[in-house]
């Protein structure tokens, strides 16, 4: 942000607009993770009601029929077991990815605006476990309350 839209703001209203932008870009996450979710499944149904077409349309005979039916079985079962999956696993890996880079530009705001002396740098961890230890033992965030939740044990 622009010093010159920085010193315009108070302590309040610099917190709400960071706040915000972060809000934003979960919501937009969210969106795109939502939409990716409405294309597999239109996928899947898509795949499924092939299955309702009729015989003819699939085949000239009972095998060629059979090999059909389970190429889109096939079709089905990548979908909701391989292409889903990854889906899933990546928007965890994302996640986690924000939470990480959040809570590293919090440890350095806090370590510019209150003049600590010890960085995030400064400590053997780094990431999301580097940031936790920063935030708890060297900016004095109690992990314990304000809406906190026993997963941040010591």
């Amino acid at each position: 942000m622009p010093n010159s839209l920085r010193n315009g703001l108070s302590k309040s209203a610099m917190q709400a607009l960071v706040i915000n932008a972060c809000i934003d870009r979960l919501e937009d996450f969210r969106k795109y993770t939502d939409e990716l979710d409405s294309k597999f499944h239109s996928d899947k149904q898509a795949l499924i009601n092939s299955y309702d077409l009729p015989r003819e349309n699939f085949g000239r005979d009972e095998y060629e029929y059979q090999e059909i039916m389970e190429f889109l079985s096939d079709d089905v079962s990548q979908i909701e077991n391989v292409f889903v999956g990854t889906f899933r696993r990546s928007t965890v890996v994302s996640l986690y990815s924000f939470l990480e880079k959040q809570m590293v530009m919090l440890c350095k705001r806090l370590k510019k605006k209150d003049n600590l002396p010890i960085s995030l740098a400064d400590l053997q961890k780094s990431g999301v476990e580097g940031s936790r230890i920063y935030l708890s033992k060297i900016a004095g965030l109690d992990f314990q309350s304000n809406g906190m939740n026993g997963y941040w044990v010591d």
